[in-house]
């Protein structure tokens, strides 16, 4: 291991490398319609690259030079920004990392087209280096695919559904959002031809980390801050979601008129106002719901941690211990 190893900076130095990566495949395949304006834009739209950063640090900490898994890192954040694409249109979401969604600077149409293209150079990226375990790699990213797919309609089910469990919870982030940093990591231990048990032991520690990732996205939902980057205060509300903070409170609401005001709303007989966020912000802290949400949270990420002792000990595998606190620490 290095002395000077330095988590962020490496993290920057991949970061750039991806970034310059994905400029060179827009210079060599841009064709002078929308789509691939759309498609650049979305890709350009001020994510951090947690998923291709994760297949490359996996990767090296098996062994593998992280530039290496450019492709399969590349091809997992292509995906991605597939499914935010195509997110947005079903959320009516005018806004993405702080400026307008595809949806919202073109039309739905485009959104819709543009985000079934990525999918299409998802593989097209994937596959064009002739990599080993070429097959491998292509059913690890379609069962993502295919689980975000799934985890999307839970989704979309609970916002009419007036009996949402904290395990049928689960079972819906899991696959919409643990799904891709699942494969995330998959891809990066494929690369490095690591074995079965390799490969669940990564996918536990990816699992969990996407479960704390969802928790805290939700909690930021009722934060002030969302109005900085033009988000509203308490969206998902809005949109009749059953998130983290909504369940437990409604396991824990002993109030009568919380009660009430907690069932009217899984029954959809609330027409949803300013005031009503207020009213859901006040019955989270009278509950502690932002202190349960931290523990939670916490208890998550250190399930995950403990499955990096199975990793070789170098400077890559302590980076992603390092990796679950800094993916918490960011803003939207």
């Amino acid at each position: 291991m290095k002395n000077n190893f330095n988590f962020k900076t490496e993290f920057e130095r991949l970061q750039t490398h991806i970034n310059y990566s994905f400029s060179e495949f827009f210079t060599n395949s841009h064709k002078n319609i929308k789509l691939y304006d759309a498609f650049k834009y979305a890709i350009d739209g001020g994510g951090k690259r947690i998923r291709p950063i994760l297949t490359m640090i996996t990767a090296a900490a098996l062994g593998i030079n992280p530039e290496d898994a450019i492709a399969p890192a590349m091809s997992i954040e292509v995906l991605h920004n597939f499914t935010l694409l195509h997110d947005d249109i079903m959320d009516n979401a005018y806004i993405r990392h702080g400026q307008p969604s595809v949806y919202k600077k073109w039309n739905a149409n485009i959104a819709i087209l543009t985000g079934d293209m990525m999918v299409g150079y998802a593989y097209k990226i994937l596959n064009e280096d002739k990599l080993a375990n070429q097959v491998e790699l292509n059913n690890t990213l379609s069962n993502a695919l295919i689980d975000v797919c799934e985890g999307q309609e839970l989704d979309t089910d609970f916002n009419t559904a007036t009996s949402v469990s904290m395990d049928d919870y689960l079972e819906m982030i899991t696959k919409k959002t643990s799904s891709l940093l699942c494969c995330a990591v998959r891809l990066g231990a494929i690369i490095a031809n690591s074995n079965d048990e390799m490969l669940t032991i990564l996918n536990n520690y990816a699992l969990y980390l996407g479960i704390a990732f969802q928790i805290q996205d939700d909690m930021f939902d009722f934060n002030a801050n969302n109005i900085k980057f033009g988000k509203k205060l308490g969206q998902d509300v809005f949109e009749n979601k059953k998130t983290f903070p909504i369940i437990k409170a409604k396991e824990l609401a002993t109030d009568k008129d919380d009660i009430d005001f907690l069932n009217k709303y899984y029954e959809n007989k609330i027409n949803i106002t300013d005031k009503d966020v207020n009213t859901f912000i006040q019955i989270f802290n009278k509950l502690n719901i932002p202190e349960i949400a931290e523990n939670t949270i916490v208890s998550y990420i250190e399930k995950s941690k403990q499955y990096l002792s199975a990793l070789p000990e170098n400077d890559y595998r302590n980076m992603l211990d390092w990796f679950l606190y800094y993916v918490l620490k960011r803003e939207y």
